[in-house]
């Protein structure tokens, strides 16, 4: 198959994937009888910390916060172990601690293991990939759910000073075991930068439709910092 030619084609089908799952998403809401808003604005600073083990696995330390328009606070720490195969797949093994304080004073807990594989298709200066995550959720209440999420992402490199700047286009899926459907749509536009060796930043917006949330629709700005520590 001549990859060149068809590039533009492929490209095309990537980006109708996204729309389409979008669209399946939206179509799937249900009516939820409550006061909440339908619409939130959020802001969600994230910090990762890596340490390399061996040449192809790190050590991820992951630190992120959650600032809501109601202004409850989410807190989440983790750790992870972050594998590549080869230049094509990485596996990463992690673990998710999470509070959150309520405005009325109660703060909920919860503990999340996960497992990622991540398959990547570099393309001269085009980067696709796809993100299939499973998290085991354990509440502090007792409950315990099981949730699988798909990222599929198309990033663009460019070289801005001698350093790797990119943008990104991506769309990721929600399935929740509990209820037994696709709960989620997230649509990502972004920018990554490389400062230095040791040093990488992200920010990105996205839009979430979610079936069974309230609020229904969130509008979230985020930025995210990685530190290489050796």
């Amino acid at each position: 198959m001549d990859i060149k030619g068809n590039f533009g084609a492929w490209l095309c089908l990537v980006l109708c994937i996204c729309a389409g799952r979008s669209l399946a998403t939206a179509q799937d809401l249900d009516e939820v009888d409550d006061d909440s808003p339908l619409e939130e604005t959020q802001f969600r600073p994230e910090v990762e910390m890596k340490i390399k083990i061996f040449k192809n696995l790190d050590a991820l330390l992951e630190g992120r916060v959650r600032v809501k328009r109601e202004i409850d606070f989410r807190e989440r720490t983790g750790i992870a172990l972050s594998w590549s195969v080869n230049k094509y797949l990485s596996l990463t093994p992690s673990y998710i601690f999470q509070s959150e304080q309520e405005l009325h004073g109660e703060t909920e807990y919860e503990h999340r293991l996960r497992f990622a594989a991540t398959a990547r298709l570099p393309f001269k200066r085009w980067r696709f990939s796809d993100r299939n995550l499973v998290e085991r959720r354990f509440f502090d209440d007792g409950d315990k759910q099981t949730r699988y999420r798909n990222r599929a992402e198309v990033e663009r490199v460019f070289t801005v000073k001698d350093k790797d700047t990119s943008v990104f286009l991506a769309d990721e899926v929600f399935y929740e075991s509990d209820v037994k459907a696709w709960t989620r749509n997230r649509l990502y536009l972004g920018a990554r930068r490389d400062f230095s060796d040791r040093f990488e930043a992200e920010i990105y917006y996205f839009r979430q439709n979610g079936a069974f949330d309230r609020p229904r629709d969130l509008h979230v700005v985020g930025t995210s910092f990685g530190v290489r520590l050796r």
